[in-house]
This record gives C-alpha cells, sequence and structure tokens, in this order.
C-alpha cells in the first residue's frame, strides 16, 4: 500500500477508480465533486433530487464513464457536512477498503476530507482511515495492496499533507493495526 497525496481536475485523475465524498445536503456538490457531477451531465445531482440516494454515511454508488481517464466513480456519502469527523471516517473506510477490493481497484484516487469547508486535519483522517480498514479484517497479518492517493484541493496542501506522509514512518503504515496511531520519526 503507497499512499500520496496530489491535486488534479477531476477530468486529469487517471486511476483505476475516482473515489468522491459528498454531503447530505441540498446544496449543489463543490470541488471535485461538483467537477465530477458536470462531466457527467449532473448525474449525481439527479440521484439526490430523485431521493435514490441522500449523501448518508457509507451509502455508495458506483458509476461508470466514458468521458474520462478513470473509467469508475464511487460517490462516497459522508453524512451531515457539521458531523463530518475522524469518527465518520473510521466508520464507513472498512466497507469502502473492502469495495474497492470486490471491484478490482489496484490503485484508488480519493477525495474524502480534503472537501471545501471541511479543512480536517489529514493525520487524524489518516489514522481513522487506516483504522477503519484494519478493525474489520479477518486476516491480521494481510496488507492492503490497493495504493491510495488522497486529493487535496490546492498545491499548499498538498505539500503540508506530503510533508505529513514523509514525517510518518512507513513502516508504521504497514505494521498498523486497528486501534493504533501511526507513529511520527519526528515526534
Amino acid at each position: 500500500m503507497n499512499i500520496d497525496v496530489q491535486s488534479f481536475k477531476a477530468i486529469n485523475v487517471s486511476s483505476d477508480i475516482l473515489v468522491i465524498g459528498f454531503f447530505n445536503e441540498k446544496a449543489p456538490p463543490k470541488g471535485l465533486a461538483g467537477e465530477m457531477d458536470w462531466i457527467l451531465n449532473s448525474s449525481l445531482s439527479s440521484l439526490v433530487k430523485s431521493g435514490k440516494i441522500s449523501g448518508k454515511v457509507g451509502e455508495v454508488v458506483l458509476m461508470s464513464s466514458g468521458r474520462t481517464k478513470t473509467p469508475k466513480i464511487f460517490w462516497v456519502g459522508l453524512g451531515k457536512r457539521e458531523a463530518f469527523s475522524p469518527p465518520v471516517i473510521l466508520k464507513f473506510a472498512a466497507d469502502l477498503y473492502e469495495r474497492l477490493e470486490q471491484v478490482g481497484a489496484k490503485e484508488a484516487y480519493l477525495d474524502l476530507w480534503d472537501i471545501e469547508g471541511c479543512r480536517m486535519d489529514f493525520f487524524s483522517a489518516l489514522n481513522a482511515f487506516l483504522n477503519g480498514i484494519f478493525e474489520d479484517q479477518k486476516d491480521p497479518q494481510r496488507v492492503p495492496a490497493i495504493d491510495l492517493t488522497f486529493h487535496a484541493r490546492d498545491k499548499e496542501r498538498v505539500k503540508e499533507m506530503n510533508r505529513t506522509l514523509k514525517e510518518i514512518n512507513l513502516k508504521s503504515i504497514l505494521s498498523f493495526r486497528a486501534g493504533h496511531e501511526l507513529s511520527s520519526q519526528t515526534k
């Protein structure tokens, strides 16, 4: 499992799957979610408007697209914007990772927590995501194999998040088990 942070326009993401979070709210999606919704002719907005999806935590919709470099898109419900936090990430991470494995993803580009209006601490969010993945592992010796690239809104956030990743002992990620914290080389 490799972990990276980048800032691409939705149309330029090249991965096995694009994972985009959206909130349970009436407002149209913004940021990467808004870009992808526009590229796909308001497919997310239409599903929300029709009541077929709502954005509740853990809700996942798989779509395919011939209009982007990434053939598959997972829309992932993040719940209410004001309640979004590391415990919410912990709640949906295992299910999301299992779904990524089920669709055969080897790499995924995720826009889950650096979303406009939700400036969440990357270190805490990554801890919650990894705890969520490992919490549900049936084989504790199994190391997740999907490479994860997290989206950041701008170049400064990319630099900040990648600095955080460099501080984390990558052996810590590979030996990570649920209920633990990542260790930083600079703590």
